[in-house]
């Protein structure tokens, strides 16, 4: 079989071999060069702008680590986004999946004084998360519904109901920001960066990623899980367990996200504060889209998303560029 395919493979020309390769270096190429023109007419015109945009994330141990911490969430998230979209499913309730990962996350560690409350914390924030993308495949399979539209539905209508308790019920009144009550400071991860936000989190969610890709790419369940997401019809008449593999891949791919939430929480912020979740589930999705839900790839795509973050960071906080700006360079 695998000599079939090396001769199949070798009968295509070299230059289409390159070609995908090459047009994704000429996509980053130009994505950079625009981010550029973008940051010199932002700043005024000024070269020295441009050129600490591109170096600041290594610039100091704060930004390279924030860099880093970002990444990892990013990683997890995609890795969810990633499952689902392999089974031929869009998650697109990743916001408020990690929303509530948090809320979890930092109600429990701020009140349960015992040393298996993380472990109870991610027990709940899986089951929580899972169930929110549960529904929509469940609805997707007996009732015909979309799970792209009832997914976004189902996040969307959460995201008010979590704002409301963080700001009323669950709200510290101790501070001002509109938080709940910080974590124990015994459940907070421990920075192996200072004072970056980079614990080992970045390392497990990497790990993560080598071991998603060996059950999917390396293992008879993980082929067919793949098949059943590319061939759905195909996959039906040949027995495969197409249902199975949608439900498991979605409530997966909620499970990431919630703890996306999590991590979040115990290694960077030690709250869940209003709005924390902005942005993580889209990016997740655009880095699952960039690698092409393929996990190893996931890798480099996160690193380079997050490597713009922090330069953005950087611009607008040192070049008095517009916040709007930042959005429109990461884009």
């Amino acid at each position: 079989m695998k000599k079939a395919f090396s001769k199949i493979f070798c009968t295509i020309p070299r230059s289409q071999k390159k070609f995908p390769y090459t047009k994704a270096l000429a996509s980053l190429a130009l994505g950079f060069l625009a981010a550029g023109i973008l940051v010199f007419y932002f700043s005024s015109y000024s070269f020295a702008a441009v050129i600490d945009f591109f170096l600041s994330p290594f610039s100091s141990v704060f930004f390279f680590g924030s860099m880093l911490a970002s990444m990892s969430l990013l990683l997890v998230g995609s890795l969810g986004s990633s499952v689902a979209l392999l089974s031929g499913n869009y998650n697109l309730g990743g916001e408020g999946q990690v929303y509530l990962g948090g809320l979890i996350t930092a109600l429990i560690l701020s009140k349960l004084d015992i040393f298996f409350a993380p472990l109870l914390a991610i027990i709940l924030v899986i089951i929580a998360s899972a169930l929110l993308s549960f529904i929509p495949i469940i609805l997707k399979l007996y009732r015909g519904a979309s799970e792209l539209l009832t997914s976004f539905l189902l996040s969307a209508a959460l995201i008010p109901l979590i704002d409301w308790a963080i700001a009323i019920p669950l709200r510290n009144k101790e501070q001002n920001l509109l938080a709940t009550s910080p974590i124990l400071a015994r459940f907070e991860m421990t920075k192996i960066l200072p004072p970056s936000s980079l614990s080992i989190v970045f390392f497990l969610s990497i790990l993560l990623v080598f071991i998603a890709w060996r059950i999917l790419y390396r293992t008879k369940e993980g082929e067919l899980f793949r098949i059943s997401g590319k061939a759905e019809e195909f996959s039906l008449y040949a027995g495969f367990k197409t249902k199975r593999y949608n439900i498991i891949a979605m409530s997966i791919s909620g499970a990431l996200h919630g703890l996306v939430g999590y991590i979040a929480v115990v290694s960077i912020h030690h709250t869940c504060h209003s709005g924390f979740y902005l942005g993580l589930g889209w990016n997740a999705l655009s880095v699952a889209l960039i690698a092409k839900s393929y996990p190893l790839l996931l890798i480099p795509a996160s690193f380079i998303l997050a490597y713009l973050f922090s330069a953005s960071d950087y611009a607008v906080l040192f070049y008095s560029m517009p916040f709007n700006a930042s959005f429109l360079i990461q884009g």
